[in-house]
């Protein structure tokens, strides 16, 4: 009888072990490469600041103000996606901290950053700043295209017609009300001759 009991003891057992959670897995990167082989493995390297963090489900968009660049064809502000988990290899970045940073690309365009790429806070960052060399400034943002309503073409008010006169033969054109009756009746008056004095 023990050897049946001890079989299905032995069961329970392992599937008790099968059931437990386990711990999750711990992102897990080699060294990075120097600077240069690290530059050029890299589809944009750039020192900027992160002003804004966004959630996208298991991402963080973070938009860089840009500084300066080293490689690849960067705005003054940029994004950069990594993922939401450090177990999943995503990185964070502090607002308001430069950061020196070497960048993926996703299948999608975006750039991309992790845990395994050298990317760095600019003050851990003085033996890149040394060998990545002269960096030129960020491609000026393009501007925003036009709304429609910006497009529309504001409606013309034509200036209504202005009535001509050819009184008094000149040329001139006398343009205005007509003069109230009791003004007519005052001009009259003073053009009739004044009769002298009665003898």
């Amino acid at each position: 009888m023990r050897a049946p009991t001890i079989v299905v003891a032995a069961g329970i057992g392992a599937l008790q072990l099968l059931a437990a959670p386990r711990p999750a897995r711990a992102c897990s990167c080699i060294s990075p490469p120097p600077p240069l082989e690290a530059a050029s493995n890299s589809t944009a390297v750039f020192e900027g600041r992160s002003f804004a963090i966004t959630r996208d489900g298991n991402f963080v968009r973070y938009e860089f103000e840009v500084i300066r660049v080293w490689k690849g064809e960067i705005g003054t502000r940029v994004t950069v996606r990594s993922a939401a988990s450090p177990a999943m290899c995503g990185r964070s970045f502090d607002t308001g901290v430069p950061y020196v940073v070497y960048a993926g690309q996703r299948l999608d365009g975006d750039l991309s950053d992790t845990l395994c790429s050298r990317t760095r806070k600019s003050t851990h960052a003085s033996e890149d700043l040394e060998l990545l060399g002269a960096a030129q400034t960020p491609h000026a943002s393009p501007a925003p295209p036009p709304s429609k309503a910006a497009m529309r073409e504001p409606p013309r008010i034509e200036p209504p017609p202005v009535p001509t006169s050819t009184a008094g033969g000149r040329g001139c054109s006398i343009v205005g009300p007509p003069a109230p009756t009791w003004l007519i009746a005052l001009a009259f008056l003073r053009r009739r001759p004044r009769k002298g004095p009665r003898k």
